[in-house]
C-alpha cells in the first residue's frame, strides 16, 4: 500500500485502520472476509463496530481476534457493554470511543448551562 509506505517514511507510528462497516447489515463472517482483504492490502488494524452502534459482543470479538489478530472495536460507554478491561482481555489491538466522550461532555455542558439560566 503506497500510502502506508509513504507515511511510514516520515511518521513511524502511522496506522492504517480499515473500517469494515459490515456488521451494520451483515455478519461476522463478512467482516472477517473484508478484514482479511484489508490486512492483505496493507492495513494495520481492522475496525469493526456492531449493528446500530451497539458495539460488538464478547463472542463476536473472540471470533474477530481469532481470525484477524489486529482488531479495533468501538466501545459503547453505556452500562451493560464491554469495558476497557474486558476488551483488553479479549485481545483487541485498539479501542475507539467515537463521539461518545464528546457527547458526554456536551451533556454536562448543557446541564450546567441550564442551571446557570435558572439562577
Amino acid at each position: 500500500m503506497a500510502v502506508r509506505t509513504a507515511a511510514e517514511a516520515g511518521v513511524p507510528d502511522f496506522v492504517v485502520n480499515a473500517r469494515t462497516d459490515v456488521l451494520a447489515g451483515g455478519t461476522v463472517d463478512q467482516a472477517i472476509e473484508r478484514g482479511k482483504a484489508f490486512l492483505g492490502a496493507g492495513a494495520c488494524t481492522v475496525f469493526v463496530w456492531g449493528p446500530g452502534g451497539r458495539g460488538v459482543s464478547a463472542d463476536e470479538v473472540k471470533m474477530l481476534v481469532a481470525a484477524l489478530g489486529m482488531v479495533n472495536v468501538k466501545m459503547n460507554l453505556k452500562e451493560g457493554f464491554l469495558g476497557v478491561q474486558e476488551i483488553r482481555e479479549l485481545g483487541v489491538a485498539r479501542i475507539s470511543v467515537g463521539p461518545e466522550l464528546w457527547r458526554t461532555a456536551m451533556e454536562a455542558f448543557t446541564e450546567k448551562a441550564k442551571s446557570l439560566l435558572a439562577l
